[in-house]
């Protein structure tokens, strides 16, 4: 009996202590020579430094940008997790992310911030990695084609949503009518009709992806490594329903679908149009099913991403680009005209700007060291193996520097740089193609060393073109059917861990704009 009771006590010590251990080996795992903001000179400091995390939101982060990363100089940035990050400065961020991954490997941040071990135990952390391929290849690629089913479902949405009178204002909560918005015309992308318009499908998918995002962001980013087994597997519990769920719904559309390839294939007689969805990208790549089962889920997840859509509301009517709109989309065959997109350089701009003063994280790029014993910073700084090293989007995305006036909400700041560049005494063709080109490279989609929403380097978000055609539709066709009531302040975002996420109980008030119809439903 005591024998028994010792195996119990030893296992039940080993069960505390290894968390108890990694959480002691990242809290020490970064250079004792590099500062960290916000220390007090306290009894186990840099613990309690991580503690106060939980409330300091991105205080901490800009106080060590402005006293360090502004100089060239990295720092330590405390973290509710107990996993302290060290913040490069934007002299290092090209030299960070041309590292191989051997060297600095961004993979294994990306598991242990999304808590891959405890929501989907025995997932690969390379799992999704041919799902990313046949974004970058086959999604972007087809946006043209897949533009009129983007489009009428976001106007089937917002209509509906948003509702048609013009005599009253309608309240509606922001936060759901953008995810709904977005979900549908997600959906209808990555698994095509008819099970996009599923409603067990869409409940259980959305259900799957809400809570994917919760536990990615409780046990990921904001929870200690000693608590993160038990929160973790409990959180796991309704997401591993939730996707059984869903694959039910899937997986008989992927089997269906790789068959018929297969049949297109191996008999010239047999007909079948592929419909230019993912599932069909994704079943020509020969995925197999027990890959798939772990990510056709991501049209979920993605789409939760996008509730940066409703990060910044404006305040002015000045601020819609409903002009632009309006000389863009003059009849209704414009809004399924890929080429109509290329001319929206101010909602590009805005949209653009809103990522820039509110982005979806207070850092990004991470990258684990996993080269044995460790490597040196440009500065000659030494960072040891495990250490992990990321850009702060909060410091960079608010240096004057590189925006100026960077507090203020310019929604038309990227757009008006543009015309800036070009009017310098030229000729109209030559103002045209600088303008053209300079739209290129501050377009929404494009990421760089100053502007970090979409990540940067070979690791930076793959569905960002997609992403941008969303929702510059979606602003154009709002501004363009409705009027919307300002705010007279914005709500203020709310920080966990990393994450940066908007009220959800917002409402605005708005109506439909007079002369403005229904129009005929087509699919």
């Amino acid at each position: 009996m005591d024998y028994i009771l010792s195996f119990v006590l030893l296992g039940w010590s080993v069960i505390i202590l290894k968390p108890l251990f990694r959480s002691w080996k990242s809290m020490t795992n970064v250079p004792t020579s590099m500062p960290w903001p916000g220390i007090r000179n306290e009894i186990f400091p840099n613990f309690r430094a991580c503690l106060r995390e939980f409330i300091a939101g991105v205080q901490t982060l800009r106080i060590g940008y402005e006293n360090y990363a502004r100089k060239g100089q990295a720092f330590v940035l405390p973290d509710p997790g107990l996993r302290p990050q060290i913040m490069v400065p934007i002299e290092h961020l090209r030299w960070m992310v041309d590292q191989p991954e051997t060297v600095l490997c961004a993979r294994l941040p990306q598991a242990g911030r999304f808590a891959i071990d405890y929501l989907s135990p025995g997932m690969d952390y390379n799992h999704d990695l041919f799902l990313m391929d046949v974004i970058r290849k086959d999604l972007t690629r087809n946006l043209g084609r897949l533009q009129p089913s983007i489009y009428h479902d976001i106007r089937e949405s917002i209509d509906e949503l948003m509702g048609f009178e013009t005599d009253g204002w309608r309240e509606v909560c922001l936060w759901d009518t953008m995810q709904k918005t977005i979900f549908k015309s997600t959906y209808r992308v990555f698994v095509g009709l008819p099970l996009c318009q599923d409603e067990g499908y869409l409940r259980s998918s959305a259900a799957f992806a809400n809570w994917l995002g919760v536990g990615a962001v409780l046990v990921g980013q904001y929870t200690p490594s000693i608590f993160k087994p038990l929160l973790g597997y409990l959180t796991a519990i309704p997401i591993y329903i939730e996707q059984t769920k869903s694959f039910g719904y899937l997986l008989p559309v992927f089997k269906e679908r790789m068959e018929n390839i297969r049949r297109m294939r191996n008999d010239p007689t047999f007909e079948f149009k592929e419909p230019k969805h993912m599932i069909t990208w994704m079943s020509t790549a020969q995925i197999r099913s027990t890959r798939i089962k772990h990510t056709v889920f991501y049209p979920g997840s993605h789409s939760y991403n996008h509730h940066d859509s409703n990060k910044h509301i404006p305040r002015s009517s000045e601020l819609w680009p409903r002009e632009e709109a309006s000389t863009t989309f003059g009849e209704e065959g414009d809004w399924v005209d890929p080429a109509a997109l290329g001319k929206l350089a101010y909602a590009d701009s805005a949209i653009r700007e809103t990522l820039r003063k509110n982005p979806a994280v207070t850092r990004t790029s991470v990258r684990e060291v996993v080269r044995k014993g460790g490597l040196d910073l440009p500065d000659g700084q030494h960072v040891p193996q495990g250490a992990w090293l990321a850009a702060p989007v909060m410091g960079i995305h608010h240096d004057e520097r590189f925006y100026p006036d960077p507090e203020k909400y310019e929604p038309f700041r990227f757009a008006e740089a543009a015309k800036e560049t070009s009017s310098n005494g030229e000729t109209d063709d030559t103002q045209t193609e600088k303008a053209s080109q300079h739209r290129k490279l501050q377009g929404l989609s494009m990421a760089s060393d100053s502007f970090l929403a979409f990540g940067y380097g070979r690791h930076s978000c793959p569905g960002r073109w997609f992403v941008a055609h969303q929702l510059k539709l979606l602003l154009a066709y709002v501004a363009l059917n409705y009027d919307v009531q300002p705010l007279e302040n914005r709500p203020l975002n709310h920080i966990f861990g990393e994450s940066i996420i908007p009220t959800q109980s917002t409402t605005i008030s708005v109506r439909r704009r007079k002369g403005v119809g229904k129009l005929e439903t087509t699919s």
